[in-house]
């Protein structure tokens, strides 16, 4: 089980919108409450809690021709800033005060103030979760290794249309490089 430090670390859940959950169905749907407990317990330790989104402004100026990643959401007019439905999911919706970061990359970190909101904080920690295991999660975490973070991943709090994409990264990538645990490991370590 991993020891937290709670003031230096940091609990990032990202991409946890509704129209991003909602293509998952089901598991998109048994994933929630998980992740709700994951976010409660950490603020009740004093854990600072950041949640990330992608969202783009009116017209996608962010989004180029090149990029096959976001074409889609472009072409298809999904997560513009004011849709609705790019919103975090009701389980997650934030606290007043609640740090809020967004992405118009797959990174957390890519053009952010991720990285200032972190060391302002004197935060050495990072604890990770969200959609999908080999988007968000992978970059962040490659992205936060390289800026000599320590790394967590809360296994059963992230999701990928493949599982077994999440299991290799899990097994191969993560794990060598990070504490892997469960949100049941995660809420009784604090």
């Amino acid at each position: 089980m991993a020891d937290f430090n709670v003031p230096s670390t940091a609990l990032l859940l990202m991409d946890f919108q509704k129209s991003i959950i909602n293509r998952f169905g089901e598991a998109g749907t048994e994933l929630m409450p998980k992740v709700a407990a994951v976010k409660k317990a950490a603020e009740d330790a004093g854990m600072l809690v950041i949640l990330v989104r992608v969202a783009f402004r009116p017209g996608y100026p962010e989004i180029s021709d090149n990029n096959v990643r976001f074409s889609g959401v472009k072409t298809r007019g999904l997560l513009t800033e004011d849709d609705p439905e790019s919103n975090f999911h009701e389980a997650l919706t934030p606290n007043s005060g609640q740090l809020v970061v967004t992405k118009n990359r797959v990174s957390a970190f890519h053009s952010t103030s991720l990285e200032q909101l972190l060391n302002v904080r004197e935060i050495k920690h990072l604890v990770l979760a969200g959609v999908a295991t080999s988007g968000c999660v992978l970059s962040t975490f490659v992205d936060g290794s390289d800026r000599d973070f320590k790394i967590s991943v809360i296994e059963d709090c992230c999701l990928d249309a493949d599982a077994e994409i999440t299991n290799f990264l899990m097994k191969r990538i993560f794990a060598p490089n990070s504490t892997i645990l469960s949100s049941k490991d995660f809420i009784a370590s604090l």
